[in-house]
């Protein structure tokens, strides 16, 4: 090959004495190689860079959600001890003005306030004081029945308690509080039954509203 100068156009003359454009030249023929290696090159730098950025952009977003969900937990559980926290005060709250009432009726008076049915048990009720130890105070009532008797369950913090005062007799059947080793609650879709167990007898009332019920086992534990 005749390597001569090129014409004005940049046209040049190969060894077979032929005129070929310049981008046909060997040399522009090897520049554009190099520049086309170099454009591949930096094209796959750029695609790494795009890959490692999304990457972190990836890990960003993980880290970021993760930290949401972790906030949202701690609101949930902040959430849930102001709750426990409310409730322990307001059974504080009962209990001490259950206190401040025990000179006056032993406790009758609020825990006849609470309850959610009266029929059947209002003389009953009257009748509570009646079989209360000296400073036992009452801290829930509720209308039952024993057997065929209709009644009040009452809980003191010594002992359960299911009186019935007729017009000619009463009957009082109690459990120190100490003894129940259980409490076996059944329910249907308004009233329940609570049985109380110890270790040589039982006790099981029926005809309760569920609500009275659930709450008496509640605090009986």
């Amino acid at each position: 090959m005749n390597d001569t100068q090129g014409n004005n156009d940049g046209y040049w003359q190969a060894s077979d004495g032929q005129w070929y454009p310049p981008e046909q030249h060997p040399f522009n023929i090897e520049r554009a190689e190099l520049e086309a290696a170099k454009a591949a090159k930096k094209a796959v730098k750029a695609t790494k860079k795009e890959a490692k950025a999304g990457k972190k952009a990836d890990k960003k977003a993980d880290k970021k959600a993760a930290k949401a969900e972790q906030a949202e937990e701690e609101e949930v559980q902040r959430a849930y001890d102001q709750f426990i926290a409310d409730k322990e005060a307001a059974e504080r709250g009962r209990l001490e003005g259950l206190a401040m009432r025990e000179d006056h009726d032993n406790g009758v008076l609020a825990a006849k306030e609470s309850m959610t049915w009266l029929m059947g048990s209002r003389r009953d009720i009257k009748k509570i004081k009646d079989h209360l130890y000296e400073g036992e105070i009452v801290e829930g009532i509720a209308s039952a029945a024993l057997k065929t008797k209709t009644g009040a369950l009452v809980l003191t913090d010594q002992r359960i308690m299911f009186v019935r005062s007729g017009r000619l007799s009463q009957d009082v059947i109690d459990i120190p509080r100490d003894r129940i080793g259980s409490v076996h609650f059944s329910g249907g879709i308004v009233l329940a039954s609570l049985e109380f167990h110890t270790s040589n007898m039982s006790l099981k009332v029926t005809n309760m509203v569920k609500k009275d019920a659930k709450l008496v086992k509640q605090r009986i534990g």
